[in-house]
């Protein structure tokens, strides 16, 4: 029994010192590292585009909403047709 328990904590001892040198030698815990940095790099990035494309919108929408306000102008019971321009014709007094 004594045996037993012995075997198994130096089994678990040589484990965790292969794992080591295995994480090591192909450099998986920079990796994670680094896949966690431009993790969240793209978080950020992305919330960013989203206020971005909220204010945008906004934007757009006020746009929109004075551009209808300004072709829904009335003169006279009259829907605004845009500016009138006044010819000079010289006209012939006979």
């Amino acid at each position: 029994m004594g045996q037993t328990i012995i075997l198994l904590v130096v089994g678990l001892l040589i484990f965790l010192v292969l794992r080591e040198l295995v994480m090591w030698y192909w450099k998986i815990n920079e990796r994670i590292n680094l896949l966690t940095k431009i993790s969240g790099s793209l978080s950020k990035i992305e919330t960013a585009l989203d206020f971005l494309a909220i204010n945008t919108e906004q934007k757009n929408r006020e746009v929109t909403s004075g551009a209808e306000a300004i072709t829904n102008i009335k003169i006279s019971n009259k829907p605004f047709d845009g500016p009138k321009f006044q010819t000079n014709k010289i006209e012939d007094k006979k």
